[in-house]
């Protein structure tokens, strides 16, 4: 019997969601970069679209499901394409970008989302001489970000005071991918002379160089836990392939220390297939696992990494028909404990859809699962920049996931900030782990250079940001709709209707014994009014039941056009796409208000026929 590992994420599994849960209608940009074009935090949902005269991306609340008005206002303050896009890790309202323009841009996106378009950075980053390919913030620092130039060079900026601190350039080819380790205190790159290297980012001194993979596609690098370096790429017969070498950290560097530590690989090459897109890295340094993607591929592979050989252990992975166009990925502290969600990818598939794609471990019980949620990365940085500058170290802080354990919702988004400020980090000597009964992080007192606004942290929120929030929800309809819509009387409940999901039909059945009549909504057309000669001249009872019946039918059609003119109140507030919709109402509407005449002149007639029989007694 075949010997079958054990693990608790081996069965692991995509769930797609339903087409309510989508993204539709987005203008995907078609810039072949070969970066994400998404990107995603608690809060929002941010994707390169496709834009005249300059380069953008819009910004969703990440709520904010269904079609994607083509007017929604974006973010468009680039000259050229926008390449590349990513969310600080320290406060879920900032996010750089990178475009063929040469610079970089650093925006504030209010609470809610973006109300008009816009076009005024926060803080423009210019020194390269070529389009920047890639932006990546510093996992541990607020504030400090890396960018890579076409050119060759790889900058490490000051994003509050729009300073570079380290410019390096030992690469003499064009640099395919670069990766923070976990605790920002190193670099690893790759480039196109097939090297790999690990830099020191506050000296810009490389520290080892070792040969990379054989073929001449691109390859990628994540450095991950227990100094060692994830890496994809090609063979010379372009197959797909991935290995794990191992990285010496700075502290045990010395003259006696080999430049070729780095040559060691902790696995050969292992081939994964033959397919054509470079393999993008998404690392769960919590849980250890590794999820592989490329561009125009329908597949998602995962794995989990573990102290002991081989050290990388294939798990399973999600297939779809359809191919993708980039890959966004949800932090840890972005996931739904509750439906025991362990990473959540954000799919934007070539129709102009982004699919969510929620991984699931498989679990009967509903409590929360501490075996698969340890403490993750939380918003406050561990370190400030001048700590860091001198030559300390720090792991970044975590927060006790059980926090977001709450029943049937999904997690709390991150805390509101303000504008101005340089982010605080923890005191000395408090404890990385958030308790679980305690609240969120008092604000730090911030010291701000006067030249250069810039934003604060998730945790450093000001009570001014508070007051200022929109008291009114964006969604609401108009104040004369909401009037108009008050004004209509309400349905009246009535025991014989049967309503059927939107748009809505009604059948109507007689309650009488004498009169067997069915009222059918359109395309049926209602039965012609009887002759009097058909009809009995003797006033009794029956004739009375009649009309009773016949006027509260009337009513509940009169109730049911209210309700259809109340709704289309609402939907002329919508899209343009909705059109459609209305038309169909419209004209359910008017063939209701027929009918209702159609009775009401039965009813008159009946009643005519009454009285002329009480005259003739």
């Amino acid at each position: 019997m075949p010997f079958v590992r054990s693990s608790k994420f081996r069965h692991v599994f995509g769930r797609p969601v339903k087409r309510d849960n989508t993204y539709e209608s987005i203008m995907i940009s078609k810039n072949t970069a070969d970066n994400p074009f998404c990107a995603v935090n608690p809060k929002f949902l941010a994707i390169i679209t496709e834009a005249s005269g300059g380069g953008a991306f819009i910004v969703l609340p990440l709520e904010q499901y269904g079609r994607v008005d083509m007017n929604l206002p974006k973010v468009g303050g680039h000259k050229s394409a926008v390449l590349d896009i990513q969310w600080c890790p320290h406060n879920d309202n900032v996010i750089a970008s990178s475009s063929e323009d040469t610079t970089i841009k650093v925006w504030h996106i209010p609470d809610g989302g973006l109300t008009e378009s816009l076009t005024e950075p926060e803080q423009t980053l210019a020194y390269h001489q070529r389009k920047v390919l890639q932006v990546q913030w510093h996992p541990v620092v607020f504030n400090v970000i890396l960018s890579i130039g076409a050119e060759g060079m790889l900058l490490i900026w000051d994003v509050l005071n729009g300073e570079i601190l380290q410019e390096i350039t030992c690469h003499p080819d064009l640099i395919y991918s670069a990766s923070w380790n976990p605790n920002g205190s190193l670099i690893g790159t790759t480039c196109k002379d097939k090297k790999i290297r690990i830099i020191d980012p506050r000296t810009g001194e490389l520290k080892q160089e070792a040969d990379g993979f054989p073929g001449a596609k691109p390859a990628r690098i994540q450095l991950i836990n227990d100094n060692k370096a994830f890496l994809t790429g090609f063979s010379r017969s372009s197959q797909r392939l991935y290995t794990v070498k191992d990285v010496v950290s700075i502290p045990v560097f010395s003259e006696s220390v080999s430049q070729n530590d780095l040559q060691k690989r902790l696995i050969p090459d292992v081939e994964i297939d033959s397919g054509s897109g470079s393999l993008m890295i998404f690392y769960d340094g919590d849980l250890n696992m590794v999820y592989l993607s490329a561009k125009g591929d329908g597949k998602l592979l995962y794995y989990e990494i573990t102290q002991s050989e081989p050290y990388v252990f294939y798990l399973n992975h999600y297939q779809s028909s359809d191919p993708s166009r980039g890959l966004g990925y949800m932090p840890k502290r972005g996931l739904n404990v509750n439906d025991h969600e362990v990473a959540r990818f954000y799919k934007l598939h070539q129709k102009g859809i982004c699919e969510p794609i929620p991984m699931i471990v498989p679990r009967k019980s509903d409590l929360f699962q501490d075996d698969i949620y340890p403490p993750c990365v939380s918003t406050e940085p561990a370190l400030t920049l001048d700590e860091w500058i001198a030559g300390k170290d720090a792991e970044p802080n975590r927060m006790d996931m059980e926090t977001l354990y709450v029943g049937g919702t999904a997690a709390p988004a991150a805390k509101k900030s303000s504008k101005l400020g340089r982010a605080q980090p923890k005191a000395e000597g408090a404890t990385n782990a958030t308790p679980k009964s305690t609240p969120a992080a008092t604000p730090a007192t911030s010291s701000a250079p006067k030249k250069a606004p810039i934003l604060t942290t998730s945790a450093s929120a000001s009570q001014e940001s508070k007051e200022n929030k929109p008291s009114s929800d964006s969604t609401e309809p108009p104040q004369s709709s909401k009037e108009e819509a008050k004004s209509l009387p309400e349905p009246k409940q009535v025991s014989s209707v049967k309503e059927v999901s939107d748009p809505p039909h009604y059948k109507i059945e007689s309650t009488s014994t004498s009169v067997e009549e069915k009222i059918t909504p359109p395309p049926n057309k209602p039965e012609p009014v009887k002759p009097l000669s058909e009809v009995k001249t003797k006033a009794d009872s029956k004739n009375l039941v009649d009309v009773n019946n016949l006027l509260n039918d009337i009513k509940f059609l009169r109730s049911s056009v209210n309700h259809h003119d109340e709704r289309i109140i609402f939907l002329e507030n919508l899209s343009s796409e909705q059109k459609k919709q209305i038309e169909e109402l419209l004209k359910e509407v008017a063939e209701l208000k027929s009918i209702v005449e159609a009775q009401e002149s039965r009813i008159a007639k009946l009643e005519a026929q009454t009285n002329i029989a009480e005259n003739g007694e």
